[in-house]
């Protein structure tokens, strides 16, 4: 959409059937605007089950009702916008679409999953990056490599209000650990809360979580390497 002119595209109801695989095959979805600085992908019910959705937008990838009903359900969601990204999800993997970052622009991430999701990578330029996971039923939480951009507020207030360049990582339901892989705040804060326990990916000697202040909740126990 928006091959000419600016405009927005709202995804009222999708779903492509067939497929199960994962990858760009039958079943699968993409949505893609190219034009102007007002050209949205609005997402009110998009399907794509044990397959895959890609969601590229000019500007903003978000949700038309900001609850907590899954907008994408899919296998893989590949996401790339200029100034943010706002979504329910129900899928397995979440991945950058491109090659730079998730959000090009500056914009934040924040995505509510209703059960467990791998982070494969989402990143931002200048933007913060907020993922709830587990909300619906229990499931872990995989942050791969997560890298907020921008901000330099690790000073900030002690609200612990997010403010640009922070990462939050929580889950909600059941023993639903949340696990770092590589996740990066330079000279911002990250935040991990977890209903199970927060773990690393790799345990080995390399830093699993960087940024200036990090903020820890657990129920289970915590195991991570910091810089």
């Amino acid at each position: 959409a928006a091959l000419g002119s600016a405009g927005n595209l709202v995804a009222t109801l999708v779903t492509a059937g067939g497929g199960g695989n994962g990858a760009t095959a039958g079943g699968d979805i993409v949505l893609t605007t190219t034009t102007g600085t007002t050209s949205n992908i609005e997402v009110t019910s998009v399907t794509a089950v044990g397959d895959q959705v890609t969601l590229d937008a000019v500007d903003a990838v978000t949700n038309t009702t900001d609850d907590t009903t899954a907008e994408v359900t899919a296998s893989i969601l590949l996401l790339e916008a200029g100034t943010g990204v706002r979504l329910d999800t129900d899928v397995a993997t979440i991945d950058a679409f491109g090659a730079g970052n998730t959000v090009t622009g500056t914009g934040n991430i924040d995505i509510d999953e209703v059960s467990g999701v791998t982070l494969t990578e989402l990143t931002t330029f200048d933007g913060n990056i907020t993922v709830d996971a587990a909300l619906g039923s229990a499931g872990n939480l995989v942050a791969t490599l997560v890298t907020a951009g921008g901000g330099d507020n690790g000073d900030m207030s002690s609200d612990q209000a997010v403010d640009g360049g922070d990462v939050v990582l929580t889950t909600t339901t059941g023993a639903s650990n949340v696990q770092a892989g590589n996740v990066t705040a330079a000279a911002d804060f990250i935040r991990l809360a977890a209903s199970g326990a927060i773990t690393n990916t790799t345990n080995d000697t390399t830093a699993d979580v960087t940024a200036d202040i990090v903020y820890l909740g657990a129920a289970t126990g915590v195991t991570l390497d910091t810089d």
